[in-house]
């Protein structure tokens, strides 16, 4: 069995794509990876990129031009957005206060901590503030020998946070890196000379690993460091003692989501519309079409 035609690949490749109306995109970056010819088989040819590529309603030029437009502007703002949540790994009072991702007020004195004290979490590090002065910055490896830190939570949860700091700033910072190759494949999908099957599918694994990476986040954030601090109102005995059998006044554990949070949860919802986009826009005929792949075998390059 011949093998299917592939000039129209390889002009993709170079950069010498005579489909349509010849225009490229600007720099080598934003056309198809020369590691596609190498083994076009395997990487463009199979049935499941045939299967994406194939998949989407708007095949006129105006709307890939509209849309991958949109989606080049979501993926840039998701990206900066996920990268402001990974400034939530940062151990510096000014950045954590900033970038937090969540926020606890206390509303009376538990031990040594005065009603008013601002507790922000990051993502390996809290910051203790009072009346917008500094306290101090603790890791989250240090909560089970600072004294006074079981107001805050149970001394049987204090090392809750940090066995899972390395999943937190991992899975974010992987989150913002894997959206960088995608801004190139925006570009290339703009251009109906220099889309191909294996784009579209390279795309939209990329944005679904970065919207998995983005919730593992969130998610083991929530559940696995964050519940386990007190939370809503909470007894206390006169000397300090929590959950007495006989309760002596009531503190008010109040919690707000961060910026570095919110910045997370907003970078993965534009991610997502970019993702739909993605799928929304199908590759070139030629690139599953036998007829039209030997047609372009003889066409000849035009001179000006």
């Amino acid at each position: 069995m011949t093998p299917p035609p592939r000039k129209w690949l390889m002009d993709r490749i170079t950069g010498d794509s005579k489909y349509g109306d010849r225009d490229r995109p600007t720099g080598p970056c934003c056309w198809v990876p020369p590691t596609v010819g190498w083994c076009p088989a395997l990487l463009e040819e199979n049935i499941c990129c045939k299967l994406v590529g194939k998949m989407g309603a708007y095949t006129t030029e105006a709307a890939r031009f509209y849309l991958m437009h949109l989606g080049f502007m979501l993926n840039f703002i998701s990206i900066l957005m996920i990268a402001y949540s990974c400034l939530g790994m940062s151990d510096d009072f000014d950045i954590l206060s900033n970038a937090s991702f969540s926020k606890l007020t206390l509303s009376g004195d538990v031990g040594e901590m005065t009603a008013g004290t601002v507790m922000r979490v990051g993502l390996r590090s809290i910051a203790l503030s009072k009346d917008d002065i500094a306290i101090s910055v603790i890791n989250f490896d240090q909560f089970c020998e600072v004294d006074g830190f079981d107001a805050f939570m149970d001394q049987n949860d204090c090392d809750s946070c940090q066995s899972m700091a390395a999943n937190f700033t991992i899975s974010t910072m992987f989150a913002a890196i894997l959206i960088l190759p995608i801004l190139f494949i925006n570009v290339s999908r703009m251009y109906s000379g220099y889309d191909v099957n294996c784009s579209k599918c390279f795309s939209g694994i990329l944005s679904l690993a970065s919207i998995l990476l983005a919730l593992n986040t969130m998610f083991s954030y929530t559940i696995l460091c964050r519940s386990k601090f007190y939370s809503g109102i909470v007894p206390f005995s006169v000397d300090g003692e929590i959950f007495p059998e006989k309760e002596s006044y009531f503190v008010n554990y109040d919690w707000q989501w961060g910026w570095g949070f919110i910045f997370l949860i907003a970078g993965v919802v534009l991610k997502t519309f970019e993702l739909m986009i993605n799928c929304c826009i199908p590759t070139p005929s030629i690139t599953r079409d036998r007829k039209e792949q030997d047609t372009y075998e003889v066409i000849q390059d035009w001179k000006e």
